[in-house]
């Protein structure tokens, strides 16, 4: 449960607003209100300068606690605007120090987001770094650890919509979750709609997360096009972990995808209409041998715990495979099996880019709390926006919860 970093970038063909024209505007939302203050003040902050230049202006939001010794145990948290120049300049604050906002509430991120546009409103392309604790599809990211909240899908949903709106209707392009256990297709899907790329972890973020400053310098490459700004993200990311991690060795598990947005929505249809399936057959005379197959497909799966007792993340195209593998040549499974054959087309299409080195780790989790001592599931997981949307999924989730128990 790590950080959680967005990268907005924007890109303008004029120029207007308070900084000069530059191709495009990278905001940094650093959320530290917890315990990842120090990491985010200390390692982050300060690769912004290191990867500025003449193509990107860079807006951050450093959210932290101040005059505390022993933080996050005293109450005292401020917020600095700051815009990132080169060394020697480095990052310059900009306007008076904001005391006591909640980093998790959307009006903070949506005030950020205006703030940071504001500064250059006329641009095209637009990134979104979000920084501090991430918890996966059941939660959210950007815990604010005085309030106890995260910023929940429907909360950064609703910035992206302000960003678009802002920009003339123009969708992020990228926006980048440095984030523990985010890449899940629960919120792929709440952003699917205001972005065109989105990157995150399926797994725990190791290290200092992404390396900021190799991130921004791949944007001194002139009209670099988005997609490739996105894998190169992955691709730094991969590199920075496969060489420099303690002790010159590879960090031991990583992970790290860039989404197609565009190809999103097709997947969380193709898990609705699964699920669909799957309740018929768990409702027919085949049900002991339909929870078998569920059984066994999720009995050797890579998992992304998310150290809370009542959930787990799966690799969506890992546990696909399995049960296309469990269910054989079994007539009954014919109809789910070309549903799933379809699911793993549609994922592969989707992942434009995948660092890892975690076996069956391909860029997209969902939550499966099917495991033994797991419990579905919690309400904040029902109110989000992909259970709203397909209801079927969580249906199949707590039938099969409830036969496991029987």
């Amino acid at each position: 449960m790590k950080k959680v970093i967005i990268f907005i970038l924007l890109f303008s063909a004029k120029m207007n607003g308070t900084l000069a024209f530059k191709p495009w505007l990278a905001f940094a939302y650093f959320a530290g209100h917890n315990d990842l203050y120090g990491f985010l003040q200390n390692t982050n902050f300060p690769q912004l300068p290191q990867g500025a230049n003449s193509n990107v202006n860079i807006i951050s939001s450093l959210n932290v606690f101040t005059g505390c010794p022993t933080p996050p145990s005293c109450s005292f948290v401020t917020t600095q605007r700051y815009i990132t120049q080169p060394p020697p300049t480095g990052n310059v604050q900009m306007g008076p120090t904001i005391d006591g906002l909640n980093t998790s509430d959307q009006t903070t991120f949506i005030n950020e987001i205006t703030f940071a546009i504001q500064q250059a409103p006329n641009n095209n392309h637009f990134v979104i770094f979000l920084g501090g604790h991430g918890n996966g599809a059941a939660n959210g990211c950007c815990l604010d650890q005085q309030n106890g909240a995260y910023l929940t899908d429907v909360g950064i949903q609703n910035g992206l919509k302000a960003a678009m709106q802002l920009r003339g209707g123009k969708k992020t392009d990228v926006l980048a979750i440095d984030c523990c256990y985010m890449a899940c297709i629960e919120y792929y899907y709440a952003f699917a709609n205001y972005t065109n790329f989105v990157i995150a972890s399926e797994e725990e973020d190791p290290g200092n997360g992404l390396p900021y400053n190799l991130c921004l310098n791949l944007l001194k490459k002139n009209n670099i096009k988005t997609l490739d700004f996105a894998k190169g993200i992955v691709g730094a990311f991969n590199a920075t972990y496969t060489v420099s991690a303690p002790g010159g060795t590879p960090f031991n598990h990583f992970t790290l995808a860039a989404i197609d947005s565009s190809k999103v929505v097709a997947i969380c249809q193709n898990v609705n209409s699964i699920a669909t399936i799957f309740l018929k057959l768990l409702n027919s005379s085949s049900k002991q041998t339909t929870l078998n197959l569920i059984n066994k497909s999720i009995s050797k799966i890579t998992q992304f715990p998310d150290d809370q007792p009542n959930g787990i993340f799966v690799d969506l195209k890992s546990w696909y495979t399995n049960l296309v593998k469990a269910a054989g040549s079994n007539p009954i499974f014919k109809p789910v099996v070309a549903q799933i054959k379809t699911g793993i087309n549609l994922i592969t299409k989707a992942v434009v880019a995948n660092g890892t080195n975690v076996p069956g780790a391909s860029g997209m989790t969902i939550f499966m709390p099917l495991f033994p001592g797991k419990t579905c599931c919690k309400p904040t997981y029902a109110q989000t926006l992909f259970s709203q949307a397909f209801p079927n999924w969580l249906t199949f989730l707590t039938t099969v919860k409830n036969l496991q128990n029987t």
